[in-house]
């Protein structure tokens, strides 16, 4: 069992750059993975994609921030003559119409838009071979982080999947009781109709058909059956939608008891039962 939610940071540098990594996660239901990086990175975004990926990552919202600073720039710079001439051309103009006396400056000509290009070459197989690095020790923190929540959620979990057994194994002990109160009540009520004029194999078999309709042990040897598929299930990655779904099918058994029990005291360990079945299905939200 893990957990959606984690969090890993990691960081690189030398004396020509510096990498920093950092990774949230928050819960979702399905997997969402949103990269945060410099435009020039976008070649490397499928190897990214795919590294993420390989670490059996399923569910949950993730955010990476991915910062590369370049403490050394190799910049190239080209000039473009033929737009220098024109615009010292067009100064020249300018000057000569209107009776200007200035003179034209290196500045004047440099401040137009395109005469000065210049070209940041960067070695993008180096840049992604430190940045795969970095990636895996992000991964490694985050799946770390995410197995030790895992263990809390599970033990939390856990917990209530056995008062939820205690509180089955206590009904199935009222079986008996149950099935005592409801042939009780039916018998006086044939009395009360009928009188001492009570045909003997009649009442039998209304009382066989009303014990079936009343009878909780089916639903009982399910939510057992359930609650142990649980535990096998919570073994699982990914395994968040199928506790959901279990957990439904725990909620219908123990509605179904509920309204088949005429006793108190099996009330009394429904409500119990639907509590901690609130809480377990609260927690499996955050499992992955």
């Amino acid at each position: 069992m893990r957990s959606m939610t984690g969090y890993g940071t990691s960081e690189y540098s030398n004396e020509k750059i510096r990498i920093s990594v950092e990774l949230k996660a928050y819960n979702n239901k399905y997997l969402d993975l949103t990269l945060n990086m410099p435009v020039w990175m976008n070649p490397l975004e499928n190897i990214i994609r795919e590294k993420i990926k390989s670490y059996n990552i399923n569910r949950g919202r993730i955010e990476i921030n991915i910062r590369v600073k370049e403490l050394i720039e190799d910049v190239s710079i080209t000039i473009d003559h033929n737009m220098a001439k024109e615009v010292i051309k067009g100064f020249k103009e300018l000057i000569a119409v209107n009776g200007i006396s200035e003179h034209i400056s290196i500045s004047d000509v440099m401040n137009f838009e395109g005469i000065i290009k210049s070209d940041k070459k960067r070695d993008l197989e180096t840049i992604n071979e430190l940045l795969l690095v970095e990636l895996d020790i992000v991964l490694k923190q985050f799946l770390a982080e995410k197995e030790r929540e895992g263990l809390a959620l599970k033990n939390d979990i856990y917990s209530s999947l056995e008062r939820i057994l205690s509180c089955v194994e206590k009904s199935e002990k009222y079986i008996p009781q149950i099935e005592a109160k409801i042939k009780e009540g039916f018998v006086n009520r044939f009395k009360e109709v009928l009188g001492d004029d009570i045909d003997e194999n009649r009442i039998l078999t209304e009382l066989g058909v009303l014990l079936v309709k009343y009878d909780i042990n089916e639903e009982i040897v399910r939510l057992k059956s359930h609650i142990s598929n649980f535990k096998e299930s919570s073994e699982e990655v990914p395994c968040g939608k199928k506790l959901d779904f279990i957990c439904q099918e725990m909620n219908r058994e123990i509605n179904t008891i509920g309204s088949k029990s005429p006793l108190i005291e099996i009330s009394q360990l429904v409500v119990d039962m639907k509590n901690d079945l609130e809480q377990i299905r609260e927690q499996a939200r955050n499992v992955e």
